[in-house]
């Protein structure tokens, strides 16, 4: 028999052997989305938080036995965001080890949820001291929690007749005594009182250990699955207003009812609406609410008793301004009585209103939708008034109305009014004007226009001129018209046609010189922007290198940029010419010089594992590959010996026969690729050949056949702990 030392030693070295074909069978990923090959699509719909290898790697299987596509993700050295998880249906966390970081894991769950993520938790993410903190505890998304684990065995009673554990018949499994937090249902419990099962929202807790659970485990994992793979769904518009007073308001939401039970709506958290779950739109009316915000809240249940929410805001507004009638002007003649005006106002939320007589208040009050406002304007001089109403509604929405009043003696007798000789002037000479001379008893008021658009008004006296300047005008020909009003609003005019001749123009514009410019290839927001003065500006063209790139009109002092991004490694000629209306020009010219980008990256390579092979085997390859934008050369050496070099593609692999070396000897090959821009980066691989193994019989050996197999085992054992990990990076 083997002594006890050398036992010892054998068992050492087997368990070895064990830990590392574990370590090498388990999916570790550092923190970082491995995809576990199972189901058809590359990023999956499932995935798996796990710091316990052994359980996700039994639920993998369990997955991969229907075909669901998962992904892993180790929380307990690395810590996902929400942009790690919202592209996944449903997140799986499984928990037996220290996590990275519980309370920022525990925060990304939580904005997971709020997106309408769905969780399933195994044991021991609703411990505290084992599973996730920060939001997802502190704002209670767990359905079952316990600050510390107190661990023991139960048993599925069997009576839940939840859907997930349709086909559970028997469940043995490691549990923890927990308690149900606010607002979550439990759905099933074990022999021993603990809860088994518990859900809240899109939360679903399963207080098993799958490393410690035997039984119907993955029928029950499977339901859970599908349990959320076809959740219902909910979807509202975003918070919207509504204008008050208004009818056929509605608010929608759209779902899904694979399989529908009821919904209730709420309004301010007040139920107002509760309905079988029948049709995939779901509409109330908003109309007749009264002006303020208001929150809309829809909770669907299915049934299995799974639920969806959505809240819109929706705020009702007044915006609309009231309207008021437009009574005619009025005219009366002095000293006569029964003169009013009555504007008639509407509008559902009314307030107050003011009439000002020529900007003066006259008279206000409070009004009523549709109830006349009537205003007596007896007891005015001759002249001309204006009377203004503005009638506000509560939310000051506001509108107006002005009413011209003209009191008259009674007698229609026209003013008079000299009539001055058509002009003309050289455009930019100056002293140039019409005066028109008015008379009447009872002079008024006057307005002036140009080419019909009024230009001037106000009071005349009888027998003094009016005069109007008519300098800085453009060449052209305008029409000026003057009407002269008396007091009863009786009328003459008289028209003085004016033309304007363009002088010579000899002056040349002038035109800014920006800088030459010179930039990298690929940058952008480069441009190049003149400015050009002149008093009768005209068109441009801008040229690169003599070709017409651009051309335009332009208004004097202001910039005429171009853009000259994406041109090529180089040097442009770019050239503007500026022409005023009279075709004087004058041009500038734009150095631009693009150099090329500088690439101090170095490519990026693949290390691939050390080989070892049996001397007169053959197929024995090494293969690398490398990454760059901007691929170069590469070169092989054998143990400081150039055996291979030449060009390479990104991506593609470079590959070596390391067939036909001779036995008992370890060989280094080291690669060195290089990028276009002369970065480097390099990787060595180690080649040992092994003599071929000859059969000796046990006697000739020395040994009984078995102890000499273990032998040569046990020595490879230690031989293979003593190899140091190679080291690759950039030259």
């Amino acid at each position: 028999m083997l002594s006890y030392r050398y036992r010892k030693t054998l068992k050492i070295a087997m368990i070895f052997i064990t830990f590392i074909l574990l370590i090498g069978s388990f999916p570790h990923s550092s923190g970082m989305i491995t995809n576990s090959s199972i189901g058809i699509n590359a990023t999956g719909n499932v995935l798996i938080l796990s710091s316990d290898t052994t359980s996700s790697n039994s639920m993998l299987t369990i997955l991969a036995s229907q075909g669901i596509t998962t992904d892993t993700f180790a929380i307990d050295t690395g810590t996902p965001t929400l942009t790690d998880l919202i592209s996944y249906t449903l997140i799986i966390v499984i928990t037996n080890n220290p996590l990275q970081d519980r309370s920022a894991l525990g925060n990304a769950l939580a904005d997971y949820v709020d997106q309408g993520g769905k969780v399933i938790i195994y044991a021991f993410g609703f411990i505290l001291s084992h599973g996730p903190l920060g939001r997802f505890n502190d704002s209670g998304y767990h359905p079952m929690i316990a600050p510390s684990l107190v661990s023991v065995g139960g048993n599925y009673d069997g009576e839940s007749v939840h859907p997930i554990f349709t086909g559970v018949n028997s469940l043995t499994t490691f549990s923890a005594n927990l308690t149900i937090t606010n607002g979550a249902t439990l759905i099933a419990s074990l022999t021993t009182g603990f809860p088994l099962a518990v859900v809240k929202g899109s939360v679903l807790s399963i207080n098993t250990l799958i490393s410690a659970t035997s039984g119907d485990l993955n029928v029950l994992a499977l339901n859970a699955v599908n349990f959320y793979f076809n959740y219902p769904t909910i979807e509202g518009p975003s918070d919207f207003n509504v204008e008050f007073g208004t009818t056929g308001n509605t608010l929608t939401w759209i779902t899904t009812r694979d399989n529908p039970k009821n919904y209730t709506i709420y309004r301010n958290d007040v139920a107002i609406s509760f309905s079988l779950w029948g049709s995939t739109l779901v509409i109330i009316s908003v109309d007749f609410l009264n002006i303020g915000t208001y929150n809309y809240t829809i909770q669907a249940f299915d049934n299995s008793e799974r639920s969806v929410r959505d809240t819109v805001f929706i705020t009702v507004v007044d915006t609309i301004a009231p309207t008021v009638s437009f009574p005619a002007d009025i005219t009366y003649i002095e000293g006569t009585t029964g003169n009013i005006i009555t504007w008639t106002p509407s509008d559902p939320k009314p307030s107050i209103y003011i009439v000002t007589q020529d900007g003066t208040q006259y008279k206000s009050g409070s009004w009523s939708n549709g109830v006349d406002i009537v205003v007596n304007i007896d007891g005015l001089t001759l002249g001309t008034y204006s009377f203004t109403i503005t009638v506000t509604d509560s939310s000051n929405n506001e509108a107006s109305d002005t009413v011209m009043v003209i009191v008259t003696s009674g007698v229609a007798t026209n003013p008079t009014v000299t009539s001055p000789p058509d002009q003309s002037y050289v455009e930019g000479s100056t002293g140039n004007s019409i005066s028109w001379t008015a008379t009447d008893d009872d002079p008024g008021t006057y307005t002036i226009t140009n080419n019909s658009v009024e230009i001037t008004s106000g009071n005349w006296v009888s027998g003094i001129p009016i005069a109007l300047s008519i300098d800085e005008l453009g060449p052209d020909t305008y029409t000026y018209v003057i009407t002269i009003f008396d007091t009863s609003f009786n009328s003459i005019s008289d028209i003085v046609i004016l033309t304007v001749t363009r002088a010579a123009d000899t002056i040349n514009p002038i035109v800014t010189s920006p800088p030459d410019q010179l930039y990298v290839e690929g940058s952008t927001g480069n441009s190049i922007s003149w400015m050009a003065n002149d008093d009768n500006p005209g068109t441009y063209t801008i040229t690169n290198n003599s070709i017409e790139i651009a051309s335009g009109i332009w208004v004097s002092g202001t910039p005429i940029i171009i853009n000259i991004d994406a041109l090529l490694i180089d040097t442009y000629i770019f050239n503007i010419t500026v022409f005023d209306t009279s075709f004087n020009s004058v041009w500038d010219i734009v150095l631009v010089t693009v150099n090329g980008v500088v690439d101090s990256t170095a490519p990026v390579i693949t290390s691939p594992a050390d080989i070892s092979y049996e001397e007169g085997t053959t197929g024995n390859l090494i293969s690398w590959t490398g990454t760059d934008d901007n691929p170069g050369t590469f070169t092989i050496t054998r143990d400081g010996q150039e055996v291979a070099k030449g060009d390479w593609n990104s991506g593609t692999a470079i590959t070596i026969n390391v067939d036909g070396l001779a036995a008992g000897a370890t060989y280094t090959f080291i690669i060195t690729i290089y990028d276009s821009r002369d970065n480097s980066v390099f990787d060595f691989v180690t080649v040992t050949v092994e003599e071929k193994e000859e059969v000796v019989s046990g006697d000739g050996a020395g040994f009984p056949i078995p102890f000499a197999n273990f032998f040569v085992v046990f020595s490879s054992i230690i031989c293979l702990t003593l190899v140091t990990r190679r080291k690759r990076g950039p030259s």
